[in-house]
């Protein structure tokens, strides 16, 4: 009995159980229209008489000898229900995977052999069993490997491009992160200084004999004073105007 055939685990939902028999990804299966011969109603009418039946062909990639047909149950059609769909909607039977062509960029014939021995994805490929490869013969062992490689390397870059997207997704937390934490020290900072001048820091600060707050305010922010701040520092010394000064 070959792999395909031999059930290794069952899924399980709620009473009904499907069961699954291998590795059925790897497995090229075909639904297809057959007449069928009906011996009832042949005996009955005495001419042969044939009826439509859903048969399934099912074999391992490259395996074309060790092939099952029989007509389709139920249970195929839950094993198998991409190939089933699609047969229902008149599309071509394939395996889903990565196609096989892309494998062979360059190569367009060989990728052609490699579907009419049934293996239709690199994933197919990567998976040859030894009958397999003695089957498709030279070259084939060449082949599983490139598989095994390109596979290797997409999933290389799958998980880079999720490491990008985890780091791009940091980067912007930080950044938010960075912008509340200046808010936060800027709120802090003008609390320390109301607590150090409770008057400078009110909106309206209280009223002291001799101080005018508000104009001391205006001052300090009105763009002159930085100006006679600079012509103060930059005023040249004069020696007689001093010395005269001093004198009288």
């Amino acid at each position: 009995m070959s792999d395909f055939a031999r059930p290794t685990s069952i899924d399980w939902q709620g009473h009904v159980g499907t069961v699954r028999f291998g590795e059925d990804s790897r497995l090229v299966v075909f639904f297809f229209m057959k007449s069928v011969k009906n011996e009832f109603k042949t005996r009955e009418t005495g001419a042969p008489y044939h009826d439509n039946m859903t048969y399934i062909r099912i074999h391992e990639p490259g395996e074309r000898l060790n092939v099952v047909e029989r007509p389709a149950t139920d249970g195929d059609k839950q094993r198998f229900p991409i190939q089933w769909n699609k047969y229902l909607q008149n599309k071509e039977q394939i395996p889903e995977g990565t196609p096989i062509e892309l494998l062979f960029p360059n190569n367009v014939a060989l990728a052609d052999n490699l579907k009419a021995q049934g293996v239709f994805t690199v994933q197919q490929c990567a998976k040859l069993s030894a009958n397999a490869i003695d089957n498709i013969g030279m070259g084939a062992q060449e082949y599983v490997n490139m598989a095994n490689k390109y596979l290797e390397n997409a999933n290389s870059g799958v998980e880079f491009h999720k490491m990008q997207e985890t780091i791009k997704k940091k980067d912007q937390e930080i950044k938010i992160l960075s912008g509340q934490f200046e808010n936060l020290k800027q709120q802090f900072n003008a609390l320390l200084e109301s607590i150090k001048d409770p008057a400078k820091a009110s909106i309206n600060p209280p009223w002291v004999k001799g101080h005018d707050a508000q104009a001391e305010r205006i001052n300090l922010n009105h763009p002159t004073k930085e100006l006679v701040d600079i012509k103060k520092k930059k005023r040249p010394l004069d020696p007689n105007k001093d010395a005269s000064v001093e004198l009288g």
